[in-house]
């Protein structure tokens, strides 16, 4: 028996029921107890039916609208990443390297290769900086007397005297006529051995004095060997 279906009376899921079972081939549709009968012409039916309820361009069988394939898996890469070293930090001053005598490399005395004497040889000490062909002894000693040696730069008090100890300044004063040259450990020695309340050096006055040489501070005067003299007489002026 043949029952013929009022397309217009069936709900937007029973039109989608329909046109599900005949893009599957079912022949008979069972619908709230009635059954749908296909025709030659049913499958464009159920079409004409469901473009009115949900609009023209509905074409696609409602049995392949829930096969679409899942979007393709697999293993999302990380975002990538920069294992390079942070920059340095603006106005960062590398260390300048010593060799085993204190002194950095000066192009001047030093060869170009920047390299060191394996051991101690008529040069130089193990450790120290291979001097450049040809240069003379007397070059060698005036560059050096621009700096001054690591080691001796440390043997410099960290801390003012309490005390004013007459001995220490008598020895220095007797010796500043033996020794040529002046060093940033006597200047300091004398400095710390006469500084106020005890002494005549009083720190204001010292600041001072070094800030007319364009030195923040006495640490300053470390990698100033060509001041030395100079504040030594300022020194002597004050203690005067």
């Amino acid at each position: 028996m043949n029952i013929e279906l009022k397309l217009a009376g069936l709900s937007l899921a029973q039109l989608m029921a329909v046109h599900a079972a005949l893009a599957a081939g079912t022949p008979n549709v069972v619908v709230h107890d009635e059954v749908a009968v296909t025709g030659p012409d049913a499958e464009a039916k159920v079409a004409a039916a469901l473009a009115e309820v949900t609009g023209p361009g509905t074409s696609t069988p409602i049995a392949d609208a829930g096969n679409v394939p899942p979007p393709p898996s697999g293993d999302v890469p990380p975002p990538p990443t920069n294992d390079a070293p942070p920059p340095p930090p603006p106005g960062a001053t590398p260390p300048v390297e010593l060799d085993a005598d204190g002194y950095p490399w000066d192009a001047r005395i030093h060869s170009s290769g920047k390299t060191k004497y394996a051991k101690k040889g008529p040069n130089g000490n193990a450790g120290t900086w291979k001097l450049k062909k040809g240069v003379d002894a007397d070059t060698i000693t005036d560059v050096r007397a621009e700096y001054v040696p690591a080691t001796e730069a440390a043997d410099a008090p960290d801390a003012p005297a309490d005390t004013t100890d007459d001995s220490v300044n008598a020895a220095l004063d007797a010796l500043e006529g033996m020794v040529p040259t002046i060093t940033y450990a006597s200047v300091c020695q004398r400095i710390t051995a006469n500084l106020a309340p005890n002494g005549k050096l009083d720190p204001m006055a010292m600041g001072a004095m070094l800030g007319g040489f364009g030195l923040t501070g006495l640490a300053d005067l470390a990698n100033r060997a060509d001041l030395l003299p100079q504040v030594n007489d300022k020194i002597n002026e004050l203690l005067a």
